[in-house]
């Protein structure tokens, strides 16, 4: 099956024409048609070209990501010899769809409490993608050593997408550990991105860090203009986060719906600040 990546300028190769002949010495004469229109009652201009008995393409092509149906292309192949000989075939050439690098890594949270077991999770990893059937390969690193001119250890490690201790923290020697957290994706995009993870002084024998439990409704989610908010009730504060790290704003919780019609494509974390531990939501805002 022929394809050819969106985006290509014009003059892009595509592949080689072979013409099956008993005549290896035979001179053809390429012609290239585009799909029929019963309009036209015949075949209308097409978008490759043929020189050298090689295929060009003679557009740019954009997937269309409303009509993936609709990403292929019609080409008509007319080869004459200079007999007057003539065959023809058609073709379906799919158009594919170019994704970019991943363009950002998040944690949904980041502190962890002291004197708690190694295997304790820190909070869930969450990559910005507009390709959601991406796959990645993790690698931890510590923070880097002038004295060995390396990264030192990680003291963390990456299990089911969630970044877990790998030792236990003392409050009274570091309130902070470090990673860089870097990814391979599945078509060899690199991103990395470095956490300071804060290290909670455990005064009261907790367990774990907790999550709260009390249900908060988003939605809808994809956004593109507005986004309702059900279920604040309890919080102490809610702020929203791009997955850079940075805070796009604090949210009052006396509002119920977020406009979000002036903020860019992307993965937003909304995190949910009560007495007893955070919640953490991801939305997805698509104009």
């Amino acid at each position: 099956e022929l394809t050819v990546p969106e985006e290509l300028p014009l003059g892009s190769f595509v592949a080689d024409v072979i013409v099956s002949d008993e005549d290896p010495d035979n001179i053809y004469t390429f012609t290239c048609k585009g799909e029929f229109s019963i309009i036209l009652d015949d075949y209308g201009p097409a978008t490759f070209y043929i020189q050298d008995q090689k295929l060009y393409t003679d557009k740019v092509f954009e997937y269309d990501d409303d009509d993936p149906e609709a990403n292929t292309e019609f080409l008509l192949i007319i080869v004459e010899d200079q007999y007057g000989n003539e065959y023809q075939e058609d073709f379906e050439i799919a158009i594919e769809k170019v994704f970019q690098a991943p363009t950002g890594i998040a944690l949904s949270d980041s502190s962890v409490y002291e004197k708690m077991a190694p295997g304790i999770a820190v909070g869930k990893l969450i990559v910005e993608d507009e390709d959601p059937l991406n796959t990645y390969t993790f690698t931890l690193q510590g923070p880097y050593n002038p004295a060995i001119e390396d990264y030192d250890p990680p003291s963390f490690y990456i299990e089911n997408d969630t970044l877990k201790t790998n030792m236990e923290f003392d409050y009274s020697i570091s309130d902070t550990s470090y990673v860089l957290i870097s990814l391979e994706d599945s078509r060899g995009f690199t991103l990395s991105r470095g956490f300071t993870i804060e290290i909670v002084q455990n005064q009261s024998g907790t367990t774990g860090i907790a999550e709260l439990s009390r249900s908060v409704s988003i939605y809808p989610n994809p956004a593109d203009q507005y986004v309702n908010i059900e279920g604040m009730e309890g919080y102490q504060s809610v702020e929203m986060w791009e997955l850079s790290g940075k805070l796009v704003q604090k949210l009052s919780l006396r509002n119920d719906q977020l406009d979000v019609s002036g903020l860019k494509n992307g993965i937003y974390l909304l995190v949910f600040n009560g007495s007893d531990g955070r919640l953490v939501r991801k939305l997805l805002i698509q104009h």
